[in-house]
């Protein structure tokens, strides 16, 4: 992996998980909710779609659509869907409901939920001495 490879990788964990705790925590609650109001944005357009065989669109010729609960939080301590599409279906993105009982799922998100402010981790200056090295919590 290059450095920049390296770099873009970690900015990008740090940013999701970033975005991931501020939405579970701030987000804006459901679909058709007043966008997360951020400097330099008037409004969000919704462009992902929630698993639903019944609304999920699948390009012509692509297997159908399924999807199949198959762990919970109350039983197994996190939340995770089987899901069986072809390549070509959809969208998706991973909801706050996949690690907290109460959290809302994809369906229950607004575009604005998404626009949250970014964290940058500037490892450069130790990557430049050691090509194998690993983000650690002081990095954070």
């Amino acid at each position: 992996m290059t450095r920049r490879s390296f770099i873009t990788v970690v900015a990008l964990v740090c940013t999701a998980s970033a975005a991931y705790l501020a939405g579970t925590a701030f987000g804006s609650g459901a679909i058709g909710a007043t966008p997360t109001a951020l400097p330099g944005f008037t409004s969000a357009v919704f462009l992902s779609h929630p698993n639903d065989p019944a609304r999920v669109p699948v390009f012509p010729g692509d297997p159908s659509f399924s999807l199949t609960t198959t762990f919970t939080v109350p039983a197994d301590g996190f939340y995770l869907q089987y899901v069986k599409e072809g390549e070509h279906t959809g969208t998706h993105y991973s909801a706050p409901c996949h690690f907290h009982v109460h959290a809302r799922c994809a369906d229950r998100l607004a575009a604005g939920d998404f626009l949250l402010p970014a964290v940058v981790v500037d490892v450069r200056a130790a990557v430049t001495g050691d090509v194998d090295y690993h983000v650690t919590v002081a990095d954070l």
